[in-house]
């Protein structure tokens, strides 16, 4: 006769509850760990959940690895907070912004909180943005070739959100390299002067110590798609705000949130979630510049996922030797260089695999004629 159990004795019973028990001691372990990311970025358990893994940070507990156990109990969204103490992390402000131009291998910029952002104004609230120098003010016609493509990870990264889609990889390669030395342009872009104070756009001539220059993001959106599509498909652009960057802090400044209707059924919107800017002086006056964007496009047409993309657009410009444009008649010429570096996002799965670092390294020239007046 088999013995006699009851409940709370039986085998089975005790092993559910030892289980229940350890993911009770799980759940804890996992809001702790959570918790030390949140002091690390300055941010509540809560906004890591909803940035759904767009950060990152090194766990070092007592030199042991938890990667077994976070792989395991810990969401998705916070296992995405959670590297091997091995990994390399690199973050913008580690090296000059300028070595990012030429790294083969780019890690992502974690995204910028708030107190990070880079001016606070005691009459109009907190106001951040990509800052270009003031001798970039004004309309441009701009040259974009590109020079060179690369996949510093590999061609399995370009296959296809499963990785398993080789064919995607040689079609994106092919592609890009088929436009290599070709030219894109005239684009016309533009960048205003803001006051920093007032949050008010100024002519160039109304320049002071408290002027910056930032990007007109919905001309400049506008022009860039459009360009490259090689005809009209934008049917209409505005900014966004979402929390702090709103109509009440920026004044007249542009947003960094846009949302992009394109004339037909599909829709773009774009985040700005870190930037940073500097200058240096070899051989004259050069600035460097990063911006981190997500880009979710989707369609109004069809019942499928929106498609997101992790870009980091790396510009480098060197000021011109002409700053008057009555000097001589001679045009207003700026020189540079952009780096576009893609990134996987939590959505593909080899998300992981990457390490955050960049998939896609694409490379061009740039050269700006300014627009004079007519």
């Amino acid at each position: 006769m088999l013995p006699y159990y009851s409940t709370t004795q039986h085998p089975i019973h005790t092993f559910n509850r030892m289980k229940r028990i350890t993911w009770v001691f799980a759940i804890i372990a996992c809001f702790a760990i959570a918790t030390e990311v949140s002091k690390v970025y300055g941010m509540s358990i809560s906004h890591i959940l909803e940035q759904g893994g767009t950060g990152r940070v090194t766990c070092d507990m007592g030199r042991r690895k938890y990667l077994s156990i976070i792989g395991t109990v810990m969401p998705p969204v916070i296992q995405t907070f959670i590297l091997e103490d091995t990994f390399a992390i690199e973050t913008p402000s580690s090296k000059t912004l300028s070595s990012r131009m030429t790294s083969e291998i780019l890690y992502q910029p974690k995204i910028k909180q708030m107190n990070e952002m880079n001016l606070f104004t005691s009459s109009n609230g907190l106001y951040d943005d990509l800052f270009y120098p003031l001798w970039m003010s004004g309309e441009w016609d701009v040259y974009q070739t590109l020079t060179n493509f690369q996949a510093p990870l590999g061609k399995k990264f370009l296959s296809g959100p499963s990785g398993l889609r080789p064919d995607v990889a040689d079609a994106t390669i092919n592609q890009q390299q088929s436009l290599i030395g070709k030219t894109v342009g005239p684009i016309r872009l533009r960048f205003v002067m803001v006051d920093l104070k007032e949050k008010k756009i100024l002519s160039s001539s109304d320049s002071s110590n408290n002027s910056v220059v930032v990007e007109d993001r919905l001309n400049n959106l506008r022009t860039r798609a459009n360009a490259f599509a090689g005809k009209d498909i934008v049917k209409t652009i505005e900014y966004v705000e979402i929390g702090g960057a709103n109509a009440l802090n920026y004044g007249e400044a542009p947003l960094p949130t846009t949302l992009l209707r394109y004339k037909g059924p599909g829709i773009q919107k774009t985040f700005s979630n870190n930037r940073e800017s500097e200058i240096e002086n070899v051989e004259g006056e050069v600035w460097t510049g990063f911006e981190s964007t997500r880009t979710i496009f989707a369609r109004k047409d069809i019942d499928l996922p929106p498609v997101v993309s992790d870009t980091e657009a790396i510009t480098q410009l060197k000021k011109p030797l002409v700053d008057d444009l009555s000097s001589n008649g001679k045009d207003v010429v700026v020189l540079g260089k952009l780096r576009l570096a893609g990134y996987l996002n939590p959505n593909d799965a080899l998300y992981f695999e990457a390490r955050q670092r960049a998939v896609t390294l694409s490379d061009y020239d740039l050269k700006f004629v300014k627009v004079t007046s007519a």
